[in-house]
């Protein structure tokens, strides 16, 4: 079962129940800290927890379940619960 862990996921849960909500979540949405896994050949520029323009992110697709997804969280804990998973999954790779 998904429990919230922050409005972000609240508005979405909601907006998943509640057409009428979706505006409201794309608005949570623009206002919400995002997690993102980013490869770069540079550093980025951040002041205060927030990228600097210019930037171009690489965000690489991956693969689960046979398909592919962008893994953008919603939280500190969905990105460190992912990592944590993948790990899990390629136990045996090494």
């Amino acid at each position: 079962m998904f429990e919230p862990v922050n409005d972000l996921e609240k508005s979405l849960i909601k907006a998943a129940l509640h057409p009428s909500h979706r505006p409201q979540f794309y608005r949570d949405l623009l206002e919400a800290d995002i997690f993102v896994i980013h490869i770069s050949e540079s550093n980025l520029r951040i002041q205060n927890g927030v990228l600097q323009a210019p930037v171009q992110l690489k965000i690489p697709a991956i693969q689960r379940e046979g398909e592919s997804w962008l893994p953008i969280f919603s939280s500190l804990q969905r990105l460190q619960e992912f990592i944590i998973d993948a790990f899990r999954q390629c136990s045996n790779c090494i």
